[in-house]
């Protein structure tokens, strides 16, 4: 039954599969738009994870949550892989929903390069 309710479902024209790429993309450039941030995700997804050097990334996330915006902070179940092997600092990541709206998209840009720009 869940299949049959997400296949009807419409985001406007598109399918969930079609919005979902639609955010993914959106965030992902908007996110490349900040000069203070470095995409570990090499393409738009669901899931894009970023780092902003020299930030504390729990810090970010407190305040980002703050803002009403929710990010992960951390290593995210690659804690050897990202600590040990490629010696990054913990991560800011960004999930994305079908639930997620493009004002959530354009507040989550804003925020962080208004965040970031001040820590600078």
């Amino acid at each position: 039954q869940a299949m049959l309710w997400a296949d009807s479902v419409r985001f406007g024209a598109q399918r969930p599969a079609e919005r979902m790429a639609s955010l993914s993309h959106q965030l992902f450039d908007a996110l490349s738009d900040i000069p203070q941030l470095t995409l570990i995700s090499t393409a738009p997804g669901p899931v894009i994870t970023v780092l902003a050097p020299g930030q504390d990334s729990h810090r970010l996330a407190v305040f980002l949550s703050h803002g009403g915006i929710m990010a992960r902070s951390g290593y995210f179940c690659a804690h050897h892989y990202l600590k040990e092997k490629r010696r990054l600092p913990p991560l800011l990541r960004f999930s994305l929903g079908l639930h997620t709206s493009d004002d959530d998209i354009a507040a989550t840009h804003q925020s962080l390069a208004r965040l970031l720009k001040g820590l600078s």
